[in-house]
């Protein structure tokens, strides 16, 4: 009884839990697809949507596109994705800048917007996806974007 008790305080305190919800589903890359796969309009999910209008955010349309030629540009983009601390003063920005696609031996495909984020990219039901992490990872706050 007494190691399972032990295992039980071993398994369940520490800071970051063993899975955060908003990334359920979603499978990181271990292959980078073409860059015709990766272009093209991502779009917050519903679940991502909920969770900014919770926090008092309100927009027809929050989208990320990659072009051809390694450019992004966010349309709305909440300004939490912005910083590493996830503060926010509820505005929505346009930002745009390059973007890059790796994956390496050691870790498995990531994004990196540039000067913003190098986040996982994910698929889920055939759908590829763009997962990022608000404010500390210990927090489990994040936000979608899947390519429609």
């Amino acid at each position: 009884m007494k190691l399972l008790h032990l295992l039980a305080i071993i398994c369940f305190t520490g800071c970051h839990p063993l899975f955060c919800n908003w990334g359920l589903g979603y499978e990181q890359l271990t292959t980078r697809p073409a860059n015709e796969e990766i272009i093209g309009k991502y779009q917050l999910t519903e679940k991502s949507i909920d969770f900014l209008e919770d926090r008092d955010f309100t927009a027809d349309e929050y989208s990320l596109t990659l072009s051809d030629g390694g450019q992004f540009k966010f349309k709305n983009g909440p300004d939490l994705i912005f910083n590493s601390w996830g503060t926010t003063s509820q505005t929505l920005l346009d930002k745009q800048g390059k973007w890059s696609v790796s994956c390496g031996d050691s870790y498995d495909c990531v994004i990196e917007l540039e000067g913003i984020c190098v986040v996982p990219l994910a698929e889920k039901d055939g759908n590829l996806a763009i997962l990022i992490t608000i404010g500390d990872g210990d927090e489990c706050n994040g936000i979608v974007y899947e390519k429609k």
